[in-house]
């Protein structure tokens, strides 16, 4: 792999279809190879068609030598392991902070919507990510909607957010990664759900059924 960081100088032209492979973000390039060879003569090819279209690379900022391990927009890309994942300061950081929030009485719901934005960036790399900050973001909206959006008002958590800050504090080093290549699905599941009933399917089998009125009341409740 190599990365590349850009900003635009004068306009030019270049050929684009060389088949290379590669992520782009704003002024960010990752070029993806399949040997340390080929991504050498790829970085030349597509360092000289973006100095024809008037781009400036900007070396300090880029990794011009092939390498299968890099730090590429606050991600940890490994073609070895084939998979992306958080830089171990990120989780010790994230993990130090939910510490702190969680041993704290009360809040502000701005430090609190603060801390959800760094846990919904890491949804890339930690897959099961939106199930453990589900409450928290739900204790920060009854908030905010009883306080009229005052993000100064102080909060206390619920019995759940608690579970999910623990959660984060015990094992997201467990979770952290996610493969960049997805294997071929082996089953397929499918299910659905309304106020009135419920319903599965898998392998030409099926099942499903009415909510009983114990169910129906914790639905509407």
């Amino acid at each position: 792999m190599c990365s590349v960081g850009i900003h635009q100088g004068n306009e030019g032209s270049g050929d684009l279809t060389q088949g290379i492979r590669i992520i782009i973000y704003i002024n960010n390039i990752l070029i993806m190879s399949d040997t340390a060879v080929l991504a050498a003569q790829q970085l030349e090819v597509l360092t000289h068609i973006l100095q024809c279209l008037g781009f400036i690379i900007n070396t300090e900022k880029s990794v011009m030598s092939p390498t299968q391990e890099l730090e590429f927009l606050g991600m940890l890309v490994n073609t070895n392991t084939l998979l992306l994942s958080l830089p171990a300061d990120k989780v010790k950081q994230i993990r130090t902070e939910a510490i702190r929030i969680s041993n704290m009485a009360s809040l502000s719901a701005r430090l609190l919507s603060h801390f959800l934005g760094k846990l919904s960036t890491t949804t890339q790399a930690i897959p099961p990510v939106p199930l453990f900050y589900r409450c928290l973001q739900r204790d920060l909206q009854v908030t905010l909607n009883k306080s009229d959006q005052d993000y100064e008002v102080f909060l206390s958590f619920s019995q759940p957010s608690q579970e999910e800050l623990s959660w984060w504090r015990e094992h997201l080093p467990k979770w952290n990664g996610k493969p960049l290549k997805h294997k071929t699905e082996q089953m397929t599941f499918s299910s659905d759900a309304s106020l009135l009933g419920w319903g599965a399917a898998c392998a030409g089998n099926r099942t499903g059924g009415a909510w009983n009125r114990q169910c129906t009341l914790t639905l509407w409740s």
